[in-house]
């Protein structure tokens, strides 16, 4: 099994210094398999795994991996149904498409932790010029996985989209290198959609 797809729905809070995500992973497999993604750093009991179209809940099991560098082995029990769909995704503000073919469409919620060695928060005291917090992730060796549910495998690689929130002053200034558009819904929350359309691996930054 290996994820083509990845649809990311990020809020930053730059309070709790944490992130809570959403991850919709398009997921193409032609046996039953239930050991998908990997994670590091989460919130174990912030973790919540349902089947996109039904919206019932997925039975999972996280496995500490003393093998793999502290990394969690994100066990879910796939649906025994298979679904040999193929969606090509259109966005707004471009004429590229993707194309993958999949078979699971699951959703993953989940909160980081504070002590994540994936993300690097600091105040506005700590820049340079003193306005605004900050925050660097760290994707280097198999962090990505402490910023949200992928394969911890270099010969993976998917497109994906991202639409991550945070305060109306704070603006999203990279994300792997991807296209960019902002949207402001209100006075109080900056959001920008974010998408690529060329498969990448799980070695993805974002820099808030």
């Amino acid at each position: 099994a290996k994820v083509v797809h990845t649809d990311l729905e990020l809020n930053i809070d730059f309070n709790e210094t944490v992130i809570h995500g959403k991850a919709v992973l398009f997921i193409e497999s032609k046996v039953d398999c239930d050991r998908i993604v990997n994670t590091y750093g989460f919130q174990e009991d912030k973790i919540s795994v349902e089947d996109y179209f039904t919206g019932n809940a997925l039975v999972y099991k996280i496995n500490k991996d003393v093998d793999n560098i502290g990394s969690n082995t994100f066990l879910i029990m796939l649906p025994r149904t298979l679904r040999n769909d193929e969606r090509v995704h259109v966005y707004n503000n471009t004429v590229n498409k993707i194309h993958f073919l999949y078979n699971y469409r699951i959703r993953i919620e989940y909160k980081t932790r504070k002590d994540s060695l994936a993300l690097y928060w600091l105040r506005s005291d700590q820049t340079s010029d003193g306005t605004h917090p900050f925050l660097l992730t760290n994707n280097q060796f198999t962090n990505a996985r402490g910023i949200f549910p992928c394969q911890d495998s270099p010969e993976v690689r998917f497109t994906y989209t991202a639409m991550v929130r945070n305060y109306v002053d704070i603006i999203c200034i990279d994300f792997a290198h991807a296209r960019m558009q902002n949207i402001n819904k209100n006075h109080w929350i900056h959001v920008c959609v974010l998408f690529r359309t060329k498969r990448m691996n799980h070695l993805l930054e974002i820099n808030v």
